[in-house]
């Protein structure tokens, strides 16, 4: 790893800062562009793509900026950055973003619903993330030929 030309409190200030900018912006843009009964999806995208195009290098600039400061997808204290649990048998999944401050994450449980059944996500602090799939129950079927 090559050692950065500045802190990571200095990487820091700056990812919290063009977060908020560009989010802000794109906020801004998106709110802005009401559609006419003339407007078309395309055009709509169109009068989006610009936002979205400042979204999307944001997502390269913070791992840009933190990249020089991190080796791995685990915090100082071992715990990992997030975890992943699979959506019940979709081939979807979850992804929890544990906070870097151990004190601030809470014990989670909510329900994710698929057209298959239902899946219990349970986040348990420090690090734990389990899912639990419950299928829905086929519709009994009539014995015998239907009247």
């Amino acid at each position: 790893m090559t050692v950065p030309n500045h802190t990571a409190v200095d990487a820091v200030a700056y990812v919290a800062n063009i977060v908020e900018a560009r989010v802000q912006r794109a906020i801004h843009a998106i709110a802005d562009n009401i559609p006419t009964a003339r407007t078309t999806a395309d055009d709509l995208y169109e009068s989006n793509r610009r936002a979205l195009d400042s979204l999307s290098q944001l997502i390269y600039d913070v791992h840009d900026a933190a990249r020089a400061h991190t080796t791995s997808s685990t915090y100082s204290d071992g715990r990992p950055v997030s975890s992943i649990v699979e959506i019940g048998n979709t081939g979807g999944t979850f992804t929890h973003h544990w906070n870097p401050d151990p004190t601030k994450n809470t014990q989670q449980q909510f329900d994710v619903f698929t057209s298959t059944g239902r899946t219990t996500i349970t986040l348990i602090p420090p690090a734990t993330a389990n899912a639990t799939f419950h299928p829905y129950n086929a519709p009994a079927q009539p014995e015998g030929p239907l009247a």
